[in-house]
């Protein structure tokens, strides 16, 4: 076989060698372009703390009842005992928010259920005898009551709340949530709503 007849045997197999390489090549080229746009970094906000809140404010959770709340940096959260006497009072313990000055400004007090057998028979008589009437009041499990000028009412979603004025039920299951107003200084009290509105059941 003379030179000339080599040439013409190995030129269409290097065409074929080139044109796979070329294809190769091309695809390669592609499937880069496309795997490196499914790479672009996306920024993922950092989680807050579960200490503190979005705002900053600390976040007391009570794990006993199962639930928490955002208070601002300067004020504590302060479980009290039980109250002396049970036939007067709830049968589960209360918190305390006491703002920067020291002034008791909310408390929430837990009860399950209502016992029926204590001397005033429901939490709503309870609330309207212990007074002073405007400054304390108590949403009961009751449809609607009224303690002086102010207005309760029951909801019957387990997890929600409703605010006349200045009282706020929260209720889940079998225990009841009490936020109730302590004082109520005009001052604060668009601070009090903003700590009402972070109460979350962590059930």
């Amino acid at each position: 076989m003379n030179q000339e007849s080599q040439k013409r045997t190995i030129a269409p197999w290097l065409l074929v060698v080139f044109i796979v390489v070329i294809l190769a090549g091309g695809a390669y080229l592609v499937w880069y372009y496309f795997d490196s746009k499914s790479e672009i970094i996306v920024p993922i906000l950092t989680p807050t703390a579960s200490t503190e809140s979005a705002n900053g404010w600390k976040i007391y959770k009570n794990k006993s009842f199962k639930y928490s709340i955002s208070i601002p940096k300067d004020w504590t959260a302060s479980p009290i005992a039980l109250l002396d006497d049970p036939n007067k009072a709830f049968n589960e313990g209360t918190v305390n928010l006491i703002d920067g000055q020291k002034q008791n400004q909310l408390r929430i007090i837990v009860c399950e259920t209502c016992k029926k057998g204590n001397q005033y028979g429901s939490l709503k008589n309870y609330a309207s005898d212990i007074g002073p009437v405007g400054r304390e009041s108590v949403i009961t499990n009751q449809e609607q009551f009224k303690i002086g000028q102010l207005d309760g009412y029951k909801q019957n979603d387990k997890s929600s709340f409703y605010t006349p004025s200045d009282t706020t039920q929260y209720f889940a299951e079998s225990k009841d949530f009490y936020i109730t107003f302590i004082s109520l200084n005009q001052d604060s009290l668009n601070q009090v709503e903003e700590i009402l509105a972070t109460f979350k059941l962590d059930i």
